[in-house]
């Protein structure tokens, strides 16, 4: 097995929460039980540029080559760490030049796809009310870009939930090209790769090629089991090492779920004395539900057949029927929302079609949910109820 890197984030003990903010130092904030990013090889690359970010004389002041950043992968695998622990440490950097030059401006911005869509739409709206006067409207949106043209960095998460936001996608890319031009580090994190960004307009999507896209893959047994050895060695908590590898390697779920585990085994420890060891993991891994596995593609057409008084077979038909096509394409939106099958698997299970078809009745039920607020209370309902499903169908008998 390779060795496990170790990443520092410096003085990192927090990360924030959903919270608007515009600064990292007001954040809300909730305590990290780990400081630092552990990887394997999974995330090597990743890791060689996050150093380089961290460890630049210049890096405050001056953007790195690889801008705008991209960082992508599923909930758990650290974005929000890496992100939040990099403005961390350049708020230090630059909070030491602004008390040297009496300066109040803010140089690093943190804050989520939706927060930046939610104050853009405050401040449009305010400046279009009626009454107002043209100075009102005129100075409102420069004031709001212009705090933008002050920073030195900014961190925009979860860029995949200005789907469906068409203004402020068009602020954005209005915004994108003075950032760079006044050379401010873009870094942006998205839970899906860029080519699922069906609902992200094309000019949004190209300034994103445009950078670099890493993704960040879930740890792998290096950085699992590093990351266990590494908390229960600071706790001060005895452990056996074939009990720690069997804890790391085979325990379900990404780092959250194995973080869990720690503290399961810690709580019990404490309580019944003694180290950490095979037998308390095997006991364990016993008592945890197994994981849940995605509904099938079967399972999704019953359940959005029954809810539209559909037929299954009339969903993987030809037919063109208004009614029959709204109903295959609500289908067509859970199977990418909850299995991770490609538009041609979907295809070939809804009467052969492919994937450009596919990908038409996906964003034409995309916006018809954003829209209608029927559909998307039945559509949340659908969903309610096939991941209830999944966790009846995981209980053992």
């Amino acid at each position: 097995m390779q060795v496990a890197q170790r990443l520092i984030l410096p003085g990192l003990t927090h990360v924030p929460t959903q919270s608007s903010s515009f600064s990292p130092s007001s954040s809300a904030r909730v305590d990290l039980p780990v400081h630092d990013f552990w990887s394997g090889p999974e995330n090597q690359v990743l890791i060689h540029l996050w150093e380089n970010l961290l460890k630049s004389p210049e890096a405050p002041e001056h953007p790195s080559p690889e801008n705008p950043i991209l960082l992508y992968g599923p909930s758990g695998v650290g974005k929000s760490h890496l992100v939040w622990g990099l403005a961390h440490l350049r708020e230090q950097q630059l909070s030491q030049d602004k008390q040297i030059n009496g300066s109040h401006s803010q140089f690093v911005c943190y804050e989520t796809a939706r927060q930046f869509a939610d104050e853009y739409i405050q401040v449009y709206r305010a400046s279009r009310t009626p009454g107002k006067s043209n100075a009102s409207t005129d100075e409102l949106l420069p004031q709001f870009r212009e705090r933008y043209l002050r920073l030195k960095l900014w961190v925009l998460e979860d860029i995949e939930d200005l789907a469906g936001k068409a203004g402020t996608q068009q602020a954005l890319v209005g915004l994108w090209e003075s950032l760079l031009g006044q050379r401010i580090q873009l870094i942006f994190t998205s839970k899906k790769p860029p080519h699922s960004w069906i609902e992200l307009s094309p000019a949004l999507r190209s300034r994103l090629a445009g950078g670099l896209s890493l993704p960040i893959a879930p740890a792998g047994p290096e950085a699992r089991c590093a990351l266990v050895e590494n908390i229960l060695s600071n706790r001060g908590i005895p452990f056996d090492q074939e009990a720690v590898r069997n804890l790391a390697l085979k325990q379900p779920g990404g780092v959250r779920e194995l973080l869990g585990a720690i503290h399961k085994l810690s709580t019990i420890r404490r309580l019944e004395g003694g180290e950490i060891d095979a037998e308390g993991v095997k006991r364990l891994q016993s008592q945890a539900p197994p994981p849940l596995n995605p509904p099938t593609l079967s399972e999704i057409a019953r359940q959005t057949a029954r809810t539209f008084h559909r037929s299954v077979a009339e969903l993987r038909s030809s037919s063109r029927r208004q009614a029959i096509v709204q109903a295959r394409g609500v289908a067509i939106f859970l199977a990418r929302e909850l299995t991770n099958l490609s538009h041609e698997q979907i295809g070939q299970y809804f009467g052969g079609r492919d994937h450009t078809t596919i990908l038409h009745a996906d964003r034409a039920t995309r916006r018809r949910v954003q829209q209608e607020s029927a559909l998307k209370q039945q559509v949340a309902e659908l969903t309610e109820r096939l991941k209830q499903r999944q966790k009846h169908q995981a209980v053992p008998e």
